[in-house]
């Protein structure tokens, strides 16, 4: 980043570690012997960005607008999300698509989103 300002071009990179055991796939938190892998490359957010992903989190309820923790996690993923280098099963390259981050199992996801607040800390939505 610029000083104070974040322009498109301020990203950062989430690595995500894997082996395929019977049907099931373990992640783990390195790069081992035998493991697959795969990155997706994020922006960074700015200001309009982040209130953005807290309007779309918003819920109405009796005691008037909340936010809904799990809609902030997948907003701030899908908001941000700009790229990836993952692969089909015939080693051709998968385009980037919302439909098909969604296809992707709830177990990497949550790492990758959980990387993904590592990085950005919780300022970098709530502000």
């Amino acid at each position: 980043m610029s000083g104070i300002f974040v322009d498109e071009n301020d990203k950062f990179e989430v690595v995500v570690y894997y082996m395929e055991e019977k049907n099931r796939v373990k992640i783990l938190e390195e790069k081992t012997d035998g493991c697959k892998s795969f990155s997706m490359t994020f922006r960074y957010p700015d200001f309009s960005a982040s209130q953005e992903i807290i309007k779309s989190s918003m819920l109405d309820s009796d005691g008037g607008p909340t936010i809904n923790m799990f809609r902030l996690r997948a907003n701030t993923l899908y908001y941000l999300a700009d790229s990836w280098n993952i692969k089909d099963k015939d080693g051709k390259d998968v385009e980037f698509s919302i439909e098909k981050l969604n296809k992707i199992q709830p177990s990497i996801v949550a790492h990758v989103i959980n990387k993904v607040q590592l990085e950005i800390g919780e300022s970098g939505i709530l502000t």
